[in-house]
């Protein structure tokens, strides 16, 4: 499996991310990660960083815990829209 640590380091900008009817309700597990979750949503495991953005209330993802309610924000093109980039990253 891929990893966000394969690829060239990029850090990104805490960014807000509105909320949206097609957003994700996602109860966190307990060995779920950041990575794999946006493997499955993003098919894209660097795009933890988006996930993150649209949970704000938490640092880090070792601060969440098995039983919390994140969001994953989709679809990627509307944050894509929302942050003012013409193309899909």
């Amino acid at each position: 499996m891929a990893s966000r640590y394969t690829k060239k380091n990029f850090i990104q900008p805490m960014r807000k991310i509105s909320y949206a009817s097609s957003d994700l309700p996602y109860v966190f597990k307990q060995f779920d990660n950041i990575d794999t979750l946006a493997d499955k949503y993003y098919h894209d495991v660097t795009l933890s960083w988006v996930i993150m953005c649209a949970n704000p209330q938490y640092n880090f993802e070792w601060q969440i815990k098995a039983g919390d309610k994140i969001r994953i924000a989709l679809p990627l093109n509307r944050i894509w829209n929302e942050w003012g980039y013409n193309e899909e990253i």
